[in-house]
């Protein structure tokens, strides 16, 4: 896997005393163009970096042209990460992990015994705080604190 050098892009910008915006107006891309460069944003998790369309290979051409760095060194191999070198030799450690046994969710837990509704409320009323829909704690409905609220002759306190 592949991926771009950010570290040294940004390492030759500030040896050769640029700014972004100059760096970015030099190689002729937009200024957010090269920041995602410069901050390593093009390196994607799963791919690396991939040179899939012409712009991109004109882009670093431009960059390797006017800030002097060979696009050898712009894209390199990427390193095997900590996280990636863990994973490879990574067991399960609960015994119904490693004999293969699904898990699955208890029923009747907690919820279905306090009453608890399909969406996981905790049933009865409406979100407002009453049938009637004199809470207001909804935004713009009539309760305290809202000048509907007071308009209907709801008290604050």
């Amino acid at each position: 896997m592949l991926r771009f050098n950010h570290e040294l892009l940004a390492r030759v910008r500030t040896e050769l005393n640029l700014t972004q915006e100059a760096a970015a107006a030099a190689a002729g891309v937009d200024v957010r163009t090269y920041r995602r460069y410069e901050s390593g944003a093009v390196n994607e998790a799963a791919e690396g970096f991939v040179v899939r369309n012409a712009s991109r290979r004109r882009l670093l051409g431009a960059l390797s042209r006017e800030l002097g760095i060979a696009e050898s060194e712009l894209v390199i191999a990427a390193e095997a990460t900590v996280q990636e070198a863990a994973f490879e030799g990574w067991r399960p450690c609960h015994a119904h992990a490693a004999a293969g046994a699904p898990l699955r969710r208890p029923r009747g837990g907690a919820g279905a015994a306090a009453g608890a509704g399909a969406r996981g409320d905790r049933g009865g009323g409406d979100r407002r705080g009453g049938q009637d829909g004199a809470g207001g704690a909804v935004r713009g409905g009539p309760g305290r604190g809202t000048a509907r609220g007071r308009a209907a002759g709801v008290e604050l306190l």
